[in-house]
């Protein structure tokens, strides 16, 4: 294998495949390296961890085709810390050999052949395709609800349900729940059916990491896999296994308490809450006539609390919720005006914006 080839490309190609790498403990060494494959047409780089593949393509002159395969955190060292514009890279029996004007380095090579073969999507004729900063939203939304779970590895993953019409996805850790929904008018697709299927928390994390802004991705299922495409690079996964839970009957449809407030005054509450929370990461609310009392306590530190303008129906005690919970529902609300929905202590409640559905988040509170 000989190539030229531009050192920001390469060093964009590696930043991008890194997150797919595996990790500096794994028991394959072959795991932590980068495959480079040339053809006449194209360069390919690619990292795996046997969870998640990743392939992403760069341009440059291919003098004579082959693969190599090297460490590639070291190769992104040497890359990253060069400034020559242009490198060359030949590959010699066991070695790897980087070039520029007045540098030159031998990496220890892999038998190219021993990394593993990265997957590919067996059905590639159907797809859904959305801009990357509505996936990018709607993944960020969701991601804060979901954790992983060796005793239960279906919530272990955001669960993507798809019809006709509408892209719903949802997340939850038992404690918590989070959903968006968007309508046909936001995606394109030549799915002619309906699915269900659940993507590892692994992957969605990478995606994040990498989706580029303003581009359109596409996502391809089959069996047991799903495939992210967007500009040069492409992910693939395997799906988690099992049924995702019925959620929908726990959302609440009623409530004894309905509460109207300002998005930015409770979020000032709450962070003021904050400093008193730092050891039980709780927080206390409690209806007034026409205010909202939010309030945190610490043996160490003392109390405070924060009457936020609020309009309300119905009555309630006292609540008490975790502070950090709380806040990633929140902070995923666009409105400028937030809907509580509040029922007993062991009732879920329900956040969202006040005229937008399309992002609902449930919370348990918690039993004092």
């Amino acid at each position: 294998m000989k190539l030229i080839i531009l050192r920001n490309n390469l060093k964009e190609g590696l930043v991008a495949i890194k997150g797919s790498a595996g990790s500096k403990s794994s028991n394959l060494p072959i795991l932590k390296n980068v495959l480079i494959t040339t053809t006449k047409s194209k360069i390919l780089l690619s990292a795996t961890d046997l969870e998640i593949g990743s392939t992403y393509q760069i341009s440059g002159k291919v003098i004579q085709e082959g693969k190599a395969s090297v460490l590639l955190d070291s190769l992104l060292d040497i890359v990253a810390n060069l400034t020559s514009p242009k490198l060359n890279l030949e590959s010699k029996s066991d070695s790897l050999i980087i070039k520029s004007d007045n540098y030159q380095a031998r990496l220890i090579s892999s038998d190219p052949d021993e990394f593993p073969i990265i997957p590919e999507i067996s059905n590639k004729d159907r797809f859904i395709e959305i801009n990357t900063d509505v996936l990018k939203k709607m993944l960020l939304e969701i991601t804060p609800a979901i954790s992983y779970s060796e005793i239960r590895p279906e919530i272990s993953g955001m669960l993507f349900n798809f019809s006709l019409n509408n892209l719903t996805i949802a997340g939850t850790d038992s404690f918590r729940l989070a959903e968006k929904c968007v309508y046909s008018r936001s995606f394109n697709t030549n799915f002619e059916h309906s699915f269900r299927v659940i993507i590892p928390l692994k992957l969605i994390k990478e995606l994040l990491r990498v989706l580029p802004p303003g581009q359109q991705a596409q996502i391809l299922f089959d069996s047991n896999q799903v495939m992210f495409k967007f500009l040069n690079q492409q992910i693939i996964s395997r799906l988690i296994e099992g049924e995702f839970p019925e959620y929908k009957t726990k959302i609440p449809k009623k409530f004894n308490t309905e509460i109207v407030v300002s998005k930015s005054e409770l979020l000032e509450a709450l962070k003021l809450a904050s400093i008193f929370a730092q050891q039980n990461q709780q927080i206390k609310l409690k209806l007034g006539q026409n205010y909202l009392k939010v309030s945190s306590a610490s043996a160490s530190l003392g109390e405070n609390y924060y009457l936020v303008p609020a309009k309300v129906s119905g009555k309630l005690g006292e609540i008490i919720f975790n502070l950090n919970y709380f806040l990633d529902g929140l902070k995923c609300i666009e409105e400028k005006k937030v809907f509580l929905g509040l029922n007993q202590e062991d009732q879920p409640a329900l956040i969202k914006g006040l005229e937008d559905n399309s992002f609902i988040y449930i919370l348990m509170p918690i039993k004092y």
